[in-house]
């Protein structure tokens, strides 16, 4: 009221007081503020607007006026926070693709320039003890293609080829984020990427068998062992179908690897496509060595399932005409007694 005088200090000991318990609260709050990091709070701020306006260009601009923040938290070796971050990435990217696919293949684009040589070479110098081979398997599994490709592109550089060559460990363990971007770039691998990306793409599983096989030749002999370990890694019915094919119809230098490969499936699967092939008059007669090769393998399984299969082929012992094929009758023979 006017002309009324104004003592605030009848307040004090009251609605003003501060006593411990709101120094605490201040003294909280002024924590709190100086904590905030200025990265971590621009991306968490960006990547909440991306899930917010799921537009592809809203979301290209808002990703990449994220990625200084990133590469900050990147050169200060902060991977607990770069996790963190690329995991929320993940997230957005998960959310806006069931609601905008286009507008999360738009992220996905916008974030390739984080993955340059450099981080790919940091991220891969953190595999070699904990908690380093950690983050890098989550770093991987959040960025899972962009990664990846530019994983294979050092690989295909001999100057960083032995730097990066430990990421691939961590790849492997979300493969399928990456198969899908991997696949098409094949034919535009030099040797060592070529059969880096199939060891990828064998731990991808199902869906990558026929490209992994198409590699699978007599031209190049450490390629196609490769692709043939892959396939053995996928370990689908139709990855062991690819290999038994490898075994009746491949070129003889490739028949041994073949093998291999088989051996390297699952017990069950392997000894039952085992037991097929010697089951099989015709592919014994017309690879004697092979099914040599094969029935000491399962000798060693011990799986009795095999006796009728050796019956069968103790007969071979006298076919004199042809010593390979006696050989594998007189081995039969023996294993039975």
């Amino acid at each position: 009221e006017s002309g009324v005088a104004r003592n605030l200090g009848e307040f004090a000991p009251f609605d003003l007081s501060i006593n411990e318990s709101t120094a605490a609260a201040l003294t909280a709050v002024r924590d709190a503020v100086i904590s905030v990091d200025g990265a971590d709070a621009q991306i968490a701020c960006a990547l909440g607007l991306a899930r917010v306006e799921a537009n592809p260009s809203v979301v290209s601009t808002i990703v990449a006026r994220a990625i200084p923040a990133l590469r900050t938290l990147a050169r200060a070796r902060r991977w607990q926070d770069v996790t963190r971050s690329v995991s929320r990435i993940a997230d957005v990217e998960a959310y806006v693709d069931s609601v905008r696919p286009d507008a999360a293949a738009a992220l996905r684009e916008a974030i390739v320039p984080f993955c340059d040589r450099a981080f790919v070479v940091d991220v891969a110098q953190l595999c070699g003890s904990e908690p380093g081979q950690s983050y890098a398997t989550a770093i991987a599994a959040a960025l899972g293609a962009p990664l990846a490709i530019a994983w294979l592109e050092a690989i295909d550089d001999p100057t960083d080829r032995g730097r990066v060559r430990p990421l691939g460990q961590a790849l492997c363990h979300s493969a399928r984020r990456a198969a899908h971007a991997i696949v098409p770039r094949l034919p535009r691998l030099g040797g060592d990427a070529l059969r880096s990306a199939l060891v990828v793409l064998g731990h991808a599983g199902a869906g990558y068998e026929k490209t992994i096989a198409d590699f699978v030749g007599d031209d190049d002999e450490r390629t196609t062992r490769e692709a043939l370990r892959a396939l053995a890694r996928a370990g689908t019915e139709k990855a062991a179908a690819l290999i038994v094919r490898r075994i009746e119809d491949g070129p003889a230098a490739v028949q041994p690897a073949a093998e291999e490969a088989l051996w390297r499936l699952a017990a069950p699967t392997a000894l039952g496509k085992t037991r097929e092939l010697l089951g099989r008059r015709d592919f014994v007669t017309r690879h004697p060595q092979s099914a040599a090769r094969l029935l000491e393998r399962a000798a060693q399984s011990g799986d009795d399932r095999f006796d009728p299969v050796l019956e069968q082929l103790s007969s071979l012992r006298f076919h004199f005409w042809s010593p390979a094929l006696a050989r594998v009758g007189a081995k039969a023979r023996g294993l039975l007694q």
